[in-house]
């Protein structure tokens, strides 16, 4: 129901990342500058993918009732392979979220205040994208893990599941870098 988002003070956007696109056009139909009930606005993107930040950022700039702020988000779900539930990789979430700058800060301070309220730790950094990377890396750990069907600690303990972790974090950090270099 994308209609409330025309009234909304806070805007947190966690698609899949296939997505993205298609919220990001949704949601500038209802965020139309002369919209009949226009509030500002901070709308926050923990998006995973270092691009899917930036489609959402590039679509609203320049709009001065609307602060979009890029994220990381430190932690992940999975299913429990016992119960099937969806429980956390972590177990203090984190967010990474970028530094306001002074157009963002009148209008993102209270969102953020919120979330830090929250009980959520938040970081400010001015540049994201080795957090974004990180992610990705750390990432590969909860996907191993799912293969394994145990527990995080079972799978860790396993001497051969740990070195098939630390190859799949050099191959991850290799590519990486090939990466950056471009």
């Amino acid at each position: 129901h994308f209609d409330i988002l025309s009234t909304s003070h806070v805007i947190i956007v966690t698609v899949n990342s296939s997505d993205t696109y298609m919220c990001v056009e949704k949601m500038k139909q209802e965020l139309d500058p002369n919209r009949q009930f226009a509030t500002a606005c901070a709308l926050i993107s923990l998006q995973r993918g270092v691009r899917n930040n930036e489609a959402v950022t590039d679509a609203f700039t320049g709009r001065k009732d609307l602060a979009t702020i890029e994220g990381i988000v430190g932690f992940g779900v999975v299913p429990d392979p016992k119960t099937k539930a969806l429980v956390p990789t972590e177990a203090d979430p984190t967010f990474v979220l970028e530094r306001l700058s002074k157009e963002k800060e009148k209008v993102a301070t209270g969102p953020c205040n919120l979330l830090e309220n929250m009980g959520l730790f938040v970081n400010y950094r001015t540049n994201l994208t080795t957090y974004a990377w990180g992610m990705l890396i750390w990432e590969s750990a909860s996907g191993f893990n799912a293969l394994t069907g145990g527990s995080m600690l079972e799978t860790l303990k396993d001497a051969r599941c740990r070195a098939i972790l630390a190859s799949m974090f050099r191959e991850g950090v290799a590519a990486l870098d090939t990466a950056s270099h471009g």
